[in-house]
């Protein structure tokens, strides 16, 4: 499947997509650069793209979800103090406002091992949905 497993990122790569397939999620992902994208919806949110990024030391995974939030017609100082609540309220997800389209995405570094990486990075994403969803839904109501 991955040309390069001697690749630590490639064969954390690879155990994540297991892990997918064993959950049969939908993914897509680009193996040059070492990358899967996961889409999901949830009560506060939709279609999210959550993207992991395998980074080269092998140790590490990051984690982007885009356009968690949009918010076109506000003025971008709203957009910060609503993107510092969010923060302030987050177990461990860190919020950024995007000032080119008045979104605020999430993103997240994480540590992998050699045997765990699939399985943490799926645990990660389940608790990544379920923060964000818990998250938007308090500010929402």
């Amino acid at each position: 499947m991955f040309d390069m497993l001697k690749k630590p990122r490639a064969r954390n790569m690879q155990a994540f997509v297991a892990e997918l397939r064993k959950a049969k999620l939908r993914f897509t992902m680009d193996k040059k650069k070492y990358n899967v994208d996961i889409a999901f919806s949830g009560d506060h949110f939709k279609n999210v793209t959550f993207s992991f990024y395998f980074n080269e030391d092998g140790k590490s995974v990051t984690v982007f979800a885009l356009g968690v939030v949009e918010l076109p017609s506000e003025p971008f100082d709203k957009v910060c103090r609503f993107c510092n609540e969010l923060n302030l309220d987050s177990c461990w997800l860190r919020y950024d406002a995007d000032e080119k389209d008045n979104s605020i995405d999430a993103e997240l570094e994480i540590a992998v091992g050699k045997k765990d990486a699939g399985e943490i990075c799926l645990f990660v994403l389940q608790e990544i949905v379920g923060e964000l969803d818990d998250t938007l839904g308090k500010f929402r109501k």
